[in-house]
């Protein structure tokens, strides 16, 4: 009986370098397509460019509404510009007078702490402030004869500011906000306060 035995042929250089030159080409794929799935990931999480806030809260003598929009150099700081609109009212002896100011301010804000997972953060911010007070409607007499010698007028100054910010998801964030504000020449309201909270939007 004859037995046949079976050869196995040794693959020659060239198949070799063929084979190694293959398995190369995968691992770069691979880390050429990891790469691109982490660079895209990182992309998306840093793409937007503006946040708009609106905020409700009290202020010294009243309450106030604050729009804020804030503009990010990169993923820890922006420039903030905000509208802080409030009724407040003066006491003067038993009396009350009302008055409201609108101040525009314009500011620069950092990170001064955020969380692993990136969903907490503390902002802190300052600025300058411009604004229009308006004493009791510009009527120069209250009632029970009160004279009010105050005039509404161009106020300007300075602020610094504090937020707590909670992400959502990748469009909104709860945030809630305490601003102090010193106001150069004022006559009813040098220094004032404002805290509150709100909802940030995300945009590109």
């Amino acid at each position: 009986r004859s037995v046949k035995r079976l050869s196995l042929k040794k693959p020659n250089l060239n198949q070799l370098i063929t084979i190694k030159s293959k398995m190369k080409m995968k691992k770069r794929n691979l880390f050429f397509a990891l790469l691109v799935i982490g660079g895209l990931s990182k992309i998306n999480a840093q793409s937007y460019k503006h946040a708009i806030g609106a905020s409700f809260g009290v202020n010294k003598n009243g309450s106030a509404l604050l729009l804020s929009h804030n503009y990010f150099l990169d993923r820890h700081k922006s420039v903030e510009t905000s509208l802080l609109v409030s009724n407040s009212k003066y006491t003067y002896s038993d009396n009350k007078i009302p008055f409201k100011s609108t101040i525009l301010s314009l500011g620069y804000s950092t990170n001064i702490y955020v969380d692993k997972a990136n969903k907490l953060s503390l902002n802190g911010a300052g600025g300058l402030l411009l604004g229009y007070e308006s004493v009791n409607n510009n009527i120069k007499v209250y009632s029970n004869e009160v004279l009010v010698l105050n005039d509404s007028k161009l106020i300007y100054g300075a602020y610094v500011g504090l937020d707590a910010d909670y992400v959502i998801n990748d469009k909104f964030s709860v945030f809630t906000k305490a601003n102090q504000y010193w106001h150069a020449n004022s006559d009813l309201g040098e220094a004032t306060y404002f805290i509150g909270g709100g909802l940030r939007f995300y945009i590109n």
